[in-house]
């Protein structure tokens, strides 16, 4: 059996063509949903950053212990509670 090689050539030609016209087509076609997917990442990130800013900022002790000894840190004593002092006596007991 004689191939014709010219026809064998151009007809495995055109399917690699129409194979790269369809890459570079959807390629083109999905760059929108790309810059899309992009911009929410970015601010996804960047509301992230500003959650973990607050977080920081504005979180206080999550236990009223914490909390006590935080204003025993400061200075502030809390109406109600007696601290110990270095000594170990309760603050403000003789």
């Amino acid at each position: 059996m004689v191939v014709d090689h010219a026809r064998l050539y151009c007809f495995f030609g055109a399917i690699m063509f129409g194979v790269v016209i369809g890459l570079v087509w959807e390629w083109l076609r999905e760059a929108g949903l790309r810059a899309e997917s992009n911009r929410r990442a970015q601010a996804l990130a960047k509301l992230e950053r500003e959650l973990g800013h607050l977080r920081t900022t504005h979180s206080g002790p999550q236990d009223e212990v914490l909390a006590i000894l935080e204003q025993a840190k400061s200075g502030n004593a809390v109406a109600g509670t007696a601290l110990v002092s270095g000594r170990g006596k309760a603050a403000g007991r003789s």
